[in-house]
């Protein structure tokens, strides 16, 4: 049996970005539009807040502790310090951000931090599919993003998923592992109803493709053929990013967002914005990469 349940003590304006950090136990996620970092201790319910010096839009952690953090208009090495955090050094990614602006991005196994960009004005399919190498440089992977969303990989590796929610669609791509090359982009799934499309994704060790249907308040499960194995409704019809986590992998976290909800809905959806912990589903998954750049 499913379950779905609000965790932690914080609201998040636009929750995003959930990451299991194994090394600590706890389920990090930032504020996209509130600028903060948060961390969720499942074993004590506790969390941990940082204020963040600009808007964040994806990050992942780095093996000294750091963060590659992935703002709205840069990329920096972030450090956490006590209810704040620190720009340690600026990357520079080549990126014109009077165009273009980066949203979500995950880390992929050989430590390589993936990332999109999306038009400023959510009009125009001017965003890309970037790569931060593990030499530091940001290499351009993919073109055509409207809104760049949800980033994950199959299990062997050899296909790269990413949900454009401009056009509600999640793309796939041919991945080369060795050399951190994405090519041949085609269309996987077309997820569009009403006002809902894609958001956050990730893939279980089962194969199945889990992503966020915000404005419909569900979660998508893909065969690797792109047919539907189930949806599942949630609480919230803004949710908005997921990630496994737990001691056992099997804990689907799911973050949240009020923004964009009118009086009636927040009062219709009293944990909108709250961090979601699903238990049930039958499946797991790993935790993400480090980024080793």
């Amino acid at each position: 049996m499913v379950t779905i349940t609000a965790v932690g003590d914080v609201t998040m304006v636009l929750g995003e970005g959930p990451v299991w950090n194994a090394s600590d136990e706890r389920l990090y996620m930032i504020d996209c539009v509130g600028s903060r970092m948060a961390a969720y201790a499942p074993a004590t319910g506790q969390t941990e807040v940082w204020s963040l010096p600009e808007y964040p839009g994806s990050y992942a952690f780095m093996p000294d502790g750091d963060v590659l953090m992935a703002f709205r208009r840069k990329l920096a090495r972030l450090r956490l310090g006590h209810g704040q955090a620190v720009i340690v050094t600026e990357i520079d990614s080549g990126i014109d951000f009077e165009v273009e602006r980066i949203n979500d991005g995950a880390s992929d196994a050989q430590g390589r931090f993936w990332f999109g960009t999306m038009d400023r004005r959510l009009k125009q399919p001017i965003g890309h599919l970037y790569c931060a190498g593990l030499d530091g440089r940001v290499s351009r992977q993919g073109d055509g993003i409207v809104l760049s969303n949800g980033i994950a990989w199959n299990q062997t590796q050899t296909v790269l998923y990413h949900c454009d929610s401009g056009p509600g669609v999640i793309y796939a791509y041919d991945f080369d592992a060795a050399t951190g090359q994405a090519g041949n982009q085609r269309v996987f799934a077309g997820l569009r109803e009403g006002h809902s499309s894609p958001d956050g994704c990730t893939l279980d060790t089962q194969g199945g493709l889990w992503v966020v249907e915000v404005g419909a308040g569900r979660l998508v499960r893909f065969n690797p053929d792109g047919t539907v194995e189930r949806r599942l409704d949630v609480p919230v019809t803004r949710p908005t990013a997921l990630a496994f986590g737990g001691p056992d992998m099997a804990t689907l976290f799911m973050t949240s967002m009020t923004y964009d909800l009118s009086d009636a809905e927040r009062q219709a959806q009293p944990d909108a914005g709250r961090l979601f912990a699903i238990t049930g589903t039958g499946c797991t998954g790993v935790a993400r990469p480090l980024y080793r750049g």
